[in-house]
């Protein structure tokens, strides 16, 4: 099953690479297929985990929508049996996608997370942590996402996507300092 960064759900058939959205009702409404001309960030066509992945979703009754999507997948376990479609077989797992404190921005309509925040197909506890204090702040996904890339005095010059895997105690002190309040400082450019 993938779970996709705005909680949908879907079940996902890895040897045809063909998916099935489900409601709560486990009815299927929506079926995903892999869109593998939108893959250039994967080298191989696997599901692989902690790599972004994109579908075509289309509609199963007549005039729904179809769209792509990107999804990180973060983990891929066995499906309950109650969620496997008749006929189904072990073909069929869970792929989970966190959104938990992950920054994703947009890129031409696509919802994208940057791939360094997951580690081990979990968010990272220190950019999770990060990220916490940025959004607390008001930054929009672009201003964390930029906060992360830009060079910062409180890392002596540093960005903090740099120190994050060497230091990452020095990056959360200056998350710390940039999102304390101070009246004589604008995020607004963010």
């Amino acid at each position: 099953m993938i779970t996709t960064e705005n909680g949908s759900r879907y079940l996902l058939d890895l040897d045809s690479s063909t998916v099935v959205r489900y409601a709560a009702t486990a009815q299927p409404h929506v079926l995903l297929r892999r869109d593998d001309e939108a893959l250039p960030l994967i080298d191989r066509p696997e599901v692989v985990v902690g790599r972004p992945t994109s579908f075509v979703l289309a509609g199963l009754r007549s005039g729904a929508h179809t769209y792509r999507q990107t999804s990180y997948i973060t983990d891929i376990e066995p499906a309950p049996p109650s969620w496997a479609p008749p006929g189904g077989d072990d073909g069929y797992r869970w792929v989970v996608c966190e959104s938990q404190n992950l920054i994703a921005t947009d890129l031409e309509g696509e919802s994208r997370p940057q791939p360094f925040q997951l580690e081990g197909g979990k968010v990272r506890p220190d950019v999770g942590a990060v990220n916490e204090l940025l959004a607390a702040a008001g930054l929009t996904a672009r201003g964390a996402a930029r906060w992360w890339l830009a060079p910062t005095s409180w890392l002596s010059g540093e960005t903090p996507l740099h120190l994050i895997d060497v230091a990452p105690g020095r990056v959360l002190v200056a998350a710390r300092r940039f999102t304390a309040p101070n009246p004589n400082m604008s995020r607004s450019r963010l």
